[in-house]
């Protein structure tokens, strides 16, 4: 899980260096609004990273939410519905870190699809009740990682101008 969440700020990081090494190698550049929005300020970048890696530890603890109430059926119903919204929030990210990645701008609708699979996990988490102590742990630390994932999310759609 560790290599994971490496691996997708690696892969960030050899994006945004390959954007701004394109940008001033290639003969005819990115307009520079498009360019601007794919390599994006410090701030922009802190975002990116910070919505990637929330989305990485929820993901885990998702996993440890999914043993944890294995025996509930309801529980484990709506943490099937957690992970889907988390799978599809990390599809999104996957296609707009390509998007970048070719110079392109990333697609308004993949930005939406993100939202909707945070709201999801949100949503479906905030029906989980219970009150064996380990698992309320767990759903505490979960909900602090998707709100910041939610938070980093907007702000990326804020600062990456």
């Amino acid at each position: 899980m560790l290599f994971t969440r490496f691996s997708s700020i690696l892969q960030l990081f050899v994006i945004t260096v390959n954007l701004q090494t394109q940008s001033f190698i290639n003969a005819a550049p990115l307009p520079t609004d498009i360019l601007k929005r794919q390599i994006g300020d410090l701030q922009c970048n802190i975002d990116r990273i910070q919505i990637i890696t929330q989305v990485n530890e929820a993901t885990a603890d998702a996993q440890t939410l999914s043993g944890q109430l294995s025996s509930d059926p309801a529980a484990s119903e709506l943490v099937s519905s957690i992970t889907s919204g988390l799978n599809a929030t990390q599809s999104g990210i996957n296609e707009i870190l390509d998007a970048l990645s070719q110079g392109q701008k990333a697609p308004a609708d993949v930005r939406d699809a993100v939202g909707e699979g945070l709201t999801q996990a949100i949503e479906a988490l905030d029906n989980i009740t219970t009150t064996d102590p380990n698992v309320v742990k767990t759903m505490s630390k979960l909900q602090v990682e998707l709100d910041q994932a939610a938070a980093a999310g907007n702000a990326v759609v804020t600062d990456c101008v």
